[in-house]
């Protein structure tokens, strides 16, 4: 039975994105809550280590992946926030935004930017690396519809609450596996 953080691995796939949203923050707050905090740092524990860690410019997403133990690229592109133009509707199961994707130009445009970012960030990596990016709600579920193979999309359940996210594994440059990345139902929010 996999744990809700995930098994630090002792060799890493040939290459792999691990996508997360940020952990809890109490809004209207910026900042992350001390609980939210506190399991960023937990699950940091047993993650990475990473080659590349990428973040949202939004200090809650910062504040993750810095109490996870990393140091973030911060970027400030919109396509870690999928939902902020109004383009994508949140929260939805994996499996719905797959739908989405091909019935919706809105939702297939902005999948596509978050495709092709994910890709180029797969590219930078080495050999058997991997790579970390904490964004916001609906990233890992577009990352996951439109990088992973669809016949798993049906069994990967609703979508990512805070601090939750997928870990998607590549050999030659095609997404063979994608694993969601949960947290126990009372340790978080949608």
């Amino acid at each position: 039975m996999q744990s809700y953080l995930g098994a630090r691995h002792c060799f890493a796939p040939v290459k792999s994105l691990e996508v997360r949203r940020h952990s809890d923050r109490t809004r209207p707050d910026e900042h992350l809550s001390a609980a939210g905090r506190a399991l960023a740092e937990e699950v940091g524990r047993t993650r990475g280590p990473f080659e590349r860690v990428i973040s949202s410019a939004a200090t809650r997403a910062i504040e993750t992946a810095e109490s996870m133990g990393f140091s973030p690229e911060v970027s400030h592109e919109v396509w870690l926030d999928p939902v902020s133009t109004g383009q994508v509707p949140w929260p939805r199961t994996f499996n719905e935004y797959r739908i989405l994707i091909d019935s919706d130009s809105g939702v297939r445009l902005r999948a596509l930017e978050v495709r092709s970012e994910l890709l180029t960030i797969l590219e930078s990596l080495g050999r058997d690396r991997q790579a970390l990016v904490v964004g916001h709600g609906g990233l890992s579920e577009l990352a996951v519809g439109t990088l992973s193979p669809a016949r798993e999309l049906a069994t990967l359940g609703g979508p990512c609450r805070c601090m939750e996210g997928a870990y998607l594994t590549f050999e030659d440059g095609k997404c063979v596996s994608a694993k969601v990345l949960r947290v126990p139902s009372e340790r978080t929010r949608l």
